[in-house]
Parts: C-alpha cells; structure tokens; sequence
C-alpha cells in the first residue's frame, strides 16, 4: 500500500528534486516540484474547511486572508504598515502560489496589523491596486465573498474594471453606487464601487463600517450583490459571454483605486448554495464579531 507523504504551505521540504509529490494538508492540494517549482493541484470542488467550526461543500479557487498573509499560518505576518510589494507579496490560503502583489511604490497598500476585533487587513488609501498572479476567467457561474470596511467614510472597493451599472438604484445604496459588470477590450472584471461621497446611505453609512460582501452569478445569468446576507441589488447580464476574470484587484479606474480596508477576498466557480452562504456569515460573524458585523441568513 502507497501513500503520499505530507506537509503544509509553511513546511515544504526545503530543496526539492524535480518530481517530489506530496499532499498539503492545509490546501487540500496534491504538490509537485517541476524542478524550479511547485505546482499545486486543487480540487475543482470538494469541501472547505473554513475555521473547524464552519465549512463549506465547495472550494474556493482563492481565498486570501490577511491574519494568514504567508497562506499557511499565521507566522511571518508583515510588521504594521509594511508595503504590499514584490517582496512582501499577499498569499492565497487555497494554493498559495497565486498571490497579490505591486511593483510601483505610488500604488501599494500597506498592512495593517490590528483592525477589527484586532483582526489585521489591508489598507488601500485610494490610490492602491493588485496584481494576480494569475487570472481567473470565469464565463459561467461564479461567487465573491469579502469581508472590507469603509476608510475615511468612503466604502470599500472589491473589483475593478471600467464598465456599466447593471441596477440604477440597489436597494439601500446611494445613487452613487454602483454593482457592475466592466470591461477593458476583451477582459471583463466586476467591481462593487462607489463613485462618489455624497447622499451615501444606509447601510453604507458611517466612517468604519464593516460589511460582507457576496456577489453571485447563477446558470442563468443573474447576477446579485448580498451585503451582510441581505440582497441589495441584481440584474440579468445583458451579454451570456460576460465573464469574470481576475487579474487586477483595483477600482474601476485609475480615478478609484482601492479604497477601504480589506480583510478577506474569495472566490467560487459556482453559484453557491443558501447553506454555504451562511457558513460563510457564521464564519465572518465569528471571526470578527457579531456586534461587528451583521448577517441575514438566505
């Protein structure tokens, strides 16, 4: 009888010969060395582990966590206001070989060690992207989920692109805000993003507000926004070919750059069910407080 020998993210073995397999047990990933690097193979689905309380039936293709920057644990964490750069570089807890990163100095959020129920994040002082690592095209379904808060009274961009609103109004947004699908030539992003301070709103209002946003893409096409559980907007994508792909986590233009403090960032290739919607509420709840942060289960 065969088996594959171990390790985690933090703990590969340290020089590698070409063709070393091994099973990250924190990823959930078989591991092989081509002889300059590791590849990570991940489930296309299977189930999530989120906190060991909380879990989830599908995987995310990435889910980046501030309190584990390194993509493994909590070890390493950059020291407070450290710049996101090509040397300190943002890792993925589902193959931590797709990572964020910046190299123009002008344009790099710095870490935050301690936000939110001391929790740390990343501040992007609207002037900030990211860079993947790698992109993400997604011509079907898809799920988004981060946990961000406002900065200085401005609410948090998630994804960026140039592009048009799909909801006039979203309940509960400013006339301001704006849930849409853009694009750049062929490349299609999707960005939460409000385009100015004025007539903000519930549930936006405040200067530290913290919300879980979740956007969701189904078979056919609609395309909603849940804020804290609650279903602030949707519409039917008006083009089938539409896609999400990620490739630069950034506003929806150069005029708005990240803004906000972000502390976590998922993404599903599927529409995900109503029971793994509040699993991920009940994690989010848990992690930072649920007088932090509210949920209202689907």
């Amino acid at each position: 009888m065969s088996t594959l020998n171990t390790c985690t993210s933090s703990t590969r073995p340290a020089s590698p010969s070409a063709g070393d397999t091994l099973f990250e047990t924190n990823t959930d990933s078989v591991i092989v060395y081509d002889g300059s690097a590791w590849k990570s193979y991940g489930a296309d689905n299977g189930g999530y582990n989120l906190d060991g309380t909380n879990a989830l039936s599908d995987r995310p293709v990435l889910h980046f966590d501030a309190e584990f920057f390194n993509g493994a644990d909590t070890s390493g964490n950059p020291s407070n206001d450290t710049s996101i750069d090509t040397s300190t570089v943002w890792k993925s807890r589902v193959d931590s070989s797709i990572t964020l990163s910046q190299h123009v100095a002008a344009s790099q959020p710095l870490y935050k060690t301690s936000g939110t129920n001391s929790k740390p994040y990343v501040y992007c002082d609207g002037g900030d992207y990211l860079y993947f690592s790698k992109g993400f095209a997604l011509p079907g379904e898809f799920t988004t989920f981060a946990i961000a808060e406002q900065s200085n009274s401005i609410p948090p961009t998630i994804f960026g692109g140039s592009g048009v609103n799909i909801g006039t109004n979203p309940k509960n947004l400013s006339a301001n805000a704006d849930l849409a699908f853009g694009y750049s030539g062929n490349t299609y992003y999707l960005y939460f993003q409000q385009t100015g301070a004025a007539n903000a709103t519930a549930p936006l209002a405040g200067s530290t507000d913290m919300r879980a946003l979740l956007v969701s893409r189904d078979g056919s096409n609609n395309t909603k926004l849940f804020m804290d559980g609650d279903n602030e907007g949707s519409a039917v994508a008006t083009n089938s070919d539409t896609q999400f792909v990620g490739q630069v986590f950034h506003g929806k233009s150069a005029a708005y750059d990240m803004v906000g403090n972000v502390y976590e960032l998922m993404l599903f290739k599927t529409s995900l069910s109503n029971a793994d919607r509040n699993a991920l509420g009940a994690y989010a709840q848990a992690k930072y407080g649920s007088s932090n942060l509210g949920w209202t289960n689907f």
